[in-house]
């Protein structure tokens, strides 16, 4: 394993967490606007 791909598993686990501590369903809506808006460019 390199070390780009412990930094991005330690950033996925650090998003797991913050999505566990607040809301879950929120966090989902958010992300998926965010997604969408990305999407649209």
């Amino acid at each position: 394993m390199t070390l780009k791909t412990l930094n991005i598993m330690d950033v996925i686990v650090l998003i797991g967490g913050l999505c566990i501590k607040m809301k879950y369903i929120d966090n989902i809506k958010a992300s998926l606007i965010v997604l969408f808006m990305i999407s649209l460019g």
